[in-house]
């Protein structure tokens, strides 16, 4: 029976460089080939990466030639999963080529096979010249630095800011340079400050992050260059936790559902009226009501009323913004029907008619969808609305290749129906 075999990222080095010659050529699991390799330059070397697209790789095969060659050479390779090599041995001025392999060793009764996928694609990498740069010539002297740099006494750790306080000791400064870095990163200029400021608030951070600050003072010399006095101190402070958020209490609301309806209430996308009985069908009303909240949210724009009102049956604004955007048609008659449970193809017309408001342009084909076993039951005027709202996972079918385009809609699907439409754009 076969075994697989396991190893360190040294001993499959040794195994495919040493051994490889004496392998079985037993056809076997030939592992998927890595793709989108890609490389970058920097002080370290040729940093490549690729997507991993196999289970069984026991490790990542790395070759490379001068662009000017012809045949690849082997220069090193990472343990399974690993999909990061830097390549240290190259020389300025020189374009590199690249591929790798996903390699497979396995051990049946003594005997190594060794399984490679097919290449990836190629990546060419120019490795660019050194660029000397001449520092300006400048006549004066440094600012006294600053020093002592730490938290504001009472600081409390927040998920999303973090608070710097230093000891200015000069007189001559024309502000202070605040720099910012990850630990064992470089060193990127945050912000300034003018002279005389003794703190800032870094209000771009991550929560739970770690973060190291220094603060150096500067003025300007002649021509305008600038002088800097040493820095501080390093500082390094940690943001806290982001807080657990609870969704709210929505009573009859089905448990799957809560998370969204919370997402969506947080979004602006509902209205008192549909945040109870839960499991009531929607009316055409009430769903008038959050497709214009979804249109708003997703336009910045604020809709406003058709005038004079169209409709015998209602005077709801909503309805009325609703048709003036073309969301929505009555249904005869000069009647609207506001109390009318809306149907699932009405849904999905009023969906996309709102974001067709939004966004013109966009791509609304329907290749490749349908046909639905009961598509013979979906209007003329709602076809290409239920295919492209169920293309994008908007509306899902009941099953058995059916759309229920005549269905009704609950409230706190339709609630989930426009939060996702609203995700999705």
């Amino acid at each position: 029976m076969k075994k697989k075999f396991i190893a360190a990222f040294a001993l499959i080095l040794v195994l495919v460089l040493t051994l490889a010659p004496f392998a079985s050529a037993e056809a076997g699991p030939k592992p998927n080939k890595p793709t989108n390799l890609a490389g970058t330059t920097s002080d370290a070397g040729v940093t490549l990466t690729w997507t991993d697209n196999s289970t069984i790789e026991d490790a990542y095969l790395i070759y490379r030639k001068l662009s000017t060659e012809s045949s690849w050479t082997y220069i090193g390779a990472t343990d399974a999963n690993v999909t990061t090599y830097v390549d240290t041995d190259v020389v300025k001025g020189n374009t590199y080529e690249y591929k790798v392999k996903a390699s497979n060793i396995l051990i049946s009764g003594g005997d190594l096979r060794i399984y490679t996928s097919d290449d990836s694609n190629i990546v060419s990498v120019f490795v660019p010249l050194t660029l000397i740069i001449i520092p300006p010539i400048v006549i004066g002297t440094a600012p006294a630095a600053p020093t002592n740099l730490s938290l504001p006494a009472g600081y409390t750790a927040k998920p999303d800011a973090v608070s710097l306080t230093w000891t200015d000791n000069a007189n001559d400064e024309a502000g202070f340079i605040i720099e910012r870095r990850l630990p064992g990163s470089f060193w990127l200029e945050l912000d300034r400050v003018t002279a005389n400021v003794q703190m800032y608030v870094d209000d771009s951070v991550a929560a739970n992050t770690a973060y190291e600050y220094r603060v150096c003072a500067y003025k300007y010399a002649l021509l305008s260059n600038i002088l800097k006095s040493d820095y501080t101190n390093v500082l390094t402070v940690t943001t806290a936790a982001a807080p657990v958020e609870t969704p709210g209490n929505y009573p009859g609301a089905s448990s799957w559902a809560v998370a969204e309806i919370d997402k969506a209430v947080k979004a602006g996308l509902t209205t008192p009226d549909i945040l109870s009985s839960f499991q009531k069908s929607i009316t055409r009303e009430e769903f008038c009501e959050i497709v214009v909240k979804l249109y708003e949210a997703l336009s910045g724009k604020t809709a406003v009323p058709v005038n004079p009102n169209p409709f015998t049956d209602t005077s709801n604004p909503e309805i009325l913004k609703a048709y003036n955007l073309g969301i929505v048609n009555g249904i005869g008659g000069g009647k609207f029907a506001p109390n009318n449970n809306v149907t699932r193809q009405e849904i999905c017309v009023m969906l996309l008619r709102c974001i067709k408001v939004v966004h013109p342009g966009a791509d609304y084909s329907t290749v490749g969808v349908g046909p639905f076993s009961d598509e013979n039951l979906i209007a003329s005027w709602a076809i290409d609305a239920v295919r492209y709202m169920n293309k994008v996972g908007i509306m899902k079918g009941v099953g058995g290749g059916a759309i229920d385009p005549l269905g009704n809609t609950t409230r706190e699907q339709a609630i989930l129906l426009v939060y996702r439409t609203y995700e999705a754009n």
